[in-house]
């Protein structure tokens, strides 16, 4: 998870401005305006603080992003830190001389560092893990409104349909409390970026899940990889991470509905078929949710709604600043898909998705 306030937009102007002055006097590296040149060609590098129990930083080749974890913001010494830049320096710069063709930490790594004079304290990735774990936390107070919104989206699921009905109006209103709540608090909120889903290329699962998360407080931003694309969410940290919660449970739920459709009416064949059902399905849980929040007891004034969506608008100017709209072209459409899609929407309720929470040591990639 991505994390953007006052405090780390500083530091990240910091690790960045820190990190060219690396390249072009360890490295000797010509940077022009933030970008590196490389053999002729100009090659940008973005740089975020991210929050994770388990990775202390890393290099994303498909967006050319270096991330440092936030725990480097007051608990390292400047050498420390350098260190972990040049770490990470390192897997850029060996990306450029050889893509991806060779392993994340042999010969070629180990090369590129010792060409440079940086030693085993950068190349072995070598810290006080047992420090860094000492200073790693929770939010209980969130952790304990996200968990009990889950049990609550779990009960949705029941047979029963007035305590199903119950269950998603209660976990709705809760989300709706913290949020509110959340606005007049003096300190600031941070401001948080998660990956949900990513692909090879866009397809109609995922512009669904899109549509989605669009109503759980969290702006859904589609991005562009290289040779892949992404679902990201920005909003606050219990609302982000109830929309990654939301988005596994969409991307299996979404296959199974589907396959149990097309198992009772066989006549239904194909991508269109396929398209056109998860676009029916994904209208009437829309409508559903509308529904059920406009009849709840503490139904989200229209003034209300403006505060929200305004802090959401002010959180993506923080992270994308420059962020543009495009349109999703016209789909072919099958009408029985649709139909059968809006009628089972009736039963399409978000339960306990699946989580591996299996932990490992911290660590460098």
């Amino acid at each position: 998870m991505h994390i953007y306030n006052s405090t780390t937009l500083s530091f990240i102007k910091k690790i960045k401005a820190r990190s060219l002055e690396i390249l072009s006097q360890e490295a000797g590296f010509l940077v022009k305006r933030s970008r590196i040149n490389f053999r002729g060609y100009l090659y940008p590098l973005e740089f975020v603080v991210f929050e994770d129990q388990k990775i202390l930083g890393y290099f994303d080749s498909k967006i050319y992003r270096i991330g440092i974890n936030k725990l480097f913001i007051n608990n390292y010494d400047e050498e420390t830190l350098d260190n972990i830049l040049r770490h990470e320096l390192a897997h850029f710069i060996t990306y450029l001389h050889y893509g991806d063709a060779v392993q994340n930490h042999g010969n070629e790594y180990r090369s590129i560092c010792k060409n440079f004079n940086w030693n085993e304290e950068v190349y072995g990735a070598k810290l006080d893990l047992k420090y860094v774990e000492e200073n790693l936390s929770e939010e209980d107070e969130k952790v304990k409104i996200l968990n009990r919104i889950k049990k609550l989206y779990a009960l949705a699921s029941s047979s029963n349909v007035h305590e199903s009905q119950l269950a998603t109006s209660k976990a709705n209103e809760m989300l709706k409390k913290y949020n509110l709540k959340s606005l007049s608090n003096e300190i600031e909120e941070d401001t948080c970026l998660l990956k949900v889903i990513e692909a090879k290329r866009m397809n109609t699962k995922i512009e669904m899940i899109y549509e989605i998360l669009g109503h759980f407080y969290v702006r859904p931003i589609m991005n562009k990889g290289k040779g892949s694309i992404y679902l990201e969410v920005i909003g606050s940290r219990l609302n982000v991470e109830l929309a990654k919660y939301t988005a596994d449970f969409l991307d299996l739920e979404f296959d199974r509905f589907w396959k149990a459709c097309k198992k009772e009416n066989p006549e239904l064949k194909g991508t269109v078929a396929k398209n056109s059902y998860l676009r029916g399905l994904t209208q009437g849980f829309i409508e559903k949710i509308k529904t059920q929040s406009e009849n709840s007891p503490t139904h989200t004034l229209d003034k209300e709604v403006m505060v929200l969506e305004n802090q959401l608008e002010r959180m993506v100017g923080m992270v994308y600043p420059r962020l543009r709209s495009s349109k999703v072209s016209e789909k072919q459409h099958c009408s029985a898909g649709q139909k059968l899609g809006l009628k089972d929407a009736k039963n399409f309720n978000i339960r306990p998705g699946v989580k591996n929470e299996s932990k490992g040591n911290l660590r460098l990639i």
